[in-house]
């Protein structure tokens, strides 16, 4: 007989990873699956590093990070390479509505291998457009991947080249 009990951890401020614990008469074992304060799971693989606001060039990742540090609004960047670098898709959040799906356009579509949510608050973002089960993560405010090859969706399937649609979420900083 196994029973399982979920536990939340708390981990760097707000980041929470619900954690079950599955026991049994014989044996336990321990699962984690990182999640959001919304419950939706984040990427598996590399954590985000976390950038911080106001970040000065000197401070920056990589040099080409610097094309969405320099935007002057907030919003969430994708890059077609790894590292922040090649075509740069910056998705302005005065431009598209909050809480709402959008679709990345054909130019990005399936085609980002790392990003960015320049933004006070979190980001969802889609393996598919309109989104689908369990295929939606949250990126935490400022939080950036540098190369999504090291990550995959909740379907264990890459996160490179990947990435249909986002959700620029409000009042919510870690989804």
């Amino acid at each position: 007989m196994s029973r399982r009990v979920w536990l939340t951890l708390s981990i760097v401020g707000a980041l929470c990873i619900p954690v079950a614990l599955t026991a049994s008469s014989s044996a336990a074992s321990v699962t984690s699956s990182p999640r959001g304060a919304s419950g939706l799971p984040e990427f598996s693989g590399a954590p985000p590093e976390i950038i911080p606001i106001g970040v000065s060039a000197a401070a920056a990742p990589d040099a080409t990070f610097m094309s969405c540090v320099d935007e002057p609004h907030n919003g969430l960047c994708l890059w077609h390479d790894s590292g922040y670098s090649g075509t740069m898709w910056f998705f302005d959040q005065r431009i598209y509505s909050h809480n709402r799906w959008h679709y990345v356009g054909d130019a990005a579509n399936d085609k980002a291998s790392s990003l960015y949510n320049k933004r006070v608050n979190g980001t969802l973002i889609s393996k598919n457009m309109p989104p689908t089960s369990p295929d939606q993560v949250c990126v935490v405010e400022q939080g950036a991947y540098n190369n999504l090859a090291n990550n995959s969706w909740p379907d264990g399937s890459s996160a490179n080249d990947s990435i249909s649609g986002f959700n620029l979420l409000d009042n919510l900083p870690n989804c």
